[in-house]
């Protein structure tokens, strides 16, 4: 390939890696504020003896979105299969959630 093809088949590609990157990046620090901001409200349910399902209810989804965010960037096959099993670990803790309120 000369440079002219190069060139043209770079401009015809939709891909902008520096909104990519700037997108990951955001997703980034929302990830990691929302894990501090959860880990605090776990320990915080620590101390007073109180069930946190619904904390790790919204870590688990959060992580779920983080991945398959992931996924949709880089293509990579283990950022689905993370989303996919945080995915299951949100609804795992939100039916154990649903069924410690009832009471069964």
């Amino acid at each position: 390939m000369n440079k002219d093809e190069i060139l043209e088949k770079a401009r015809n590609e939709k891909n902008d890696e520096g909104f990519d990157s700037t997108r990951y990046k955001l997703y980034s620090r929302w990830y990691r504020f929302s894990t501090f901001l959860i880990l605090a409200l776990y320990i915080f349910n620590k101390v007073h003896r109180l069930d946190s399902y619904d904390i790790f209810i919204f870590y688990w989804g959060i992580s779920a979105i983080e991945y398959y965010s992931k996924y949709r960037i880089n293509e990579n096959i283990f950022d689905m299969i993370k989303a996919v099993g945080t995915a299951i670990a949100s609804l795992y803790c939100l039916v154990s959630y649903i069924f410690s309120v009832i009471n069964l």
